[in-house]
């Protein structure tokens, strides 16, 4: 059973875990039995803020051959939105094709990072399969191939934010955080979606989704992305861990938030604000 730590006193930070595969014992009237007694615990100590405000000064994605259409949106847009920052594709194959692309579209200062799919899918056997489109290399890769640039890119902030993600504008303010994630924003908490070890049985769709949206988040702490990494390879159960894990990062990190204009996704059930800055879509398709 997942025991809390001292909770932190900024108000962000008061965040209390939904998840289906999360401890919900601290909540009043529910009960949800925990599968998970090992997870992954911060191995040092919380850090104090940062002195320094974080702000996007590199972007990633990842974007396997099948996908590269979709960088037609996202790399002119990013680069309009973010002038300054490095662009890096992590990709498995047509890193020279990609790099031609950007030429073709008067897009500079991008970078191509290779994306080792066949030992991410040794990583991932643990990850659930939801269906064909559904890769669990690719969602392990994601992870680690951020986790790379923020590595070599030591005390800057790295962007992820995947490949159908289309920008309109950059991020309203810089950040004093390990991580910045993006909140689901998922509208209606009585939608439900049948569980995937059992079809029968349906459990609210925010359970098995999870409260955050792993397709945008900010960092510049390779401690996180490596305790998040290793909380996705622990996957079990029935809901998606790259995500439902990310409820224990307040906890355990110094945590703040996108607002509801960024990282818009068709999963919010609604049209976008007028200000939205950031469209997550298969616009292509």
């Amino acid at each position: 059973m997942i025991v809390r730590g001292e909770k932190s006193s900024r108000p962000e930070n008061r965040l209390v875990a939904f998840g289906e595969n999360v401890n919900m014992g601290e909540i009043p009237n529910v009960k949800v039995s925990s599968k998970r007694t090992n997870f992954p615990e911060r191995r040092q100590k919380l850090q104090s803020l940062y002195r320094k405000t974080m702000k996007v000064d590199v972007i990633i994605t990842l974007c396997t051959h099948e996908l590269h259409h979709e960088l037609r949106d996202w790399l002119p847009t990013a680069r309009v939105c973010y002038p300054d920052a490095r662009l890096i594709v992590a990709t498995d194959t047509g890193g020279d094709a990609i790099l031609r692309l950007a030429k073709d579209l008067n897009v500079d200062n991008v970078e191509i990072q290779f994306f080792d799919r066949e030992f991410a899918k040794t990583k991932s056997g643990n990850i659930p399969l939801y269906g064909i489109h559904w890769k669990p290399e690719t969602i392990w890769g994601k992870l680690n191939e951020t986790r790379i640039a923020v590595e070599k890119n030591e005390g800057q902030g790295v962007l992820f934010a995947d490949s159908d993600i289309t920008f309109a504008k950059p991020l309203k303010r810089g950040y004093r955080a390990d991580i910045v994630l993006s909140p689901a924003f998922c509208g209606d908490l009585q939608r439900t979606t049948p569980l995937l070890s059992d079809p029968k049985k349906r459990i609210p769709l925010f359970r098995r989704d999870g409260l955050f949206n792993a397709g945008m988040w900010l960092t510049r702490s390779t401690e996180f992305m490596e305790w998040w990494i290793e909380a996705l390879e622990m996957s079990e159960g029935d809901s998606f861990l790259e995500q439902t894990s990310l409820e224990h990062a307040p906890r355990l990190f110094e945590v703040e938030y996108m607002d509801s204009t960024e990282n818009f996704g068709k999963w919010r059930f609604q049209s976008p604000p007028q200000d939205v800055h950031s469209l997550h879509f298969h616009l292509r398709e």
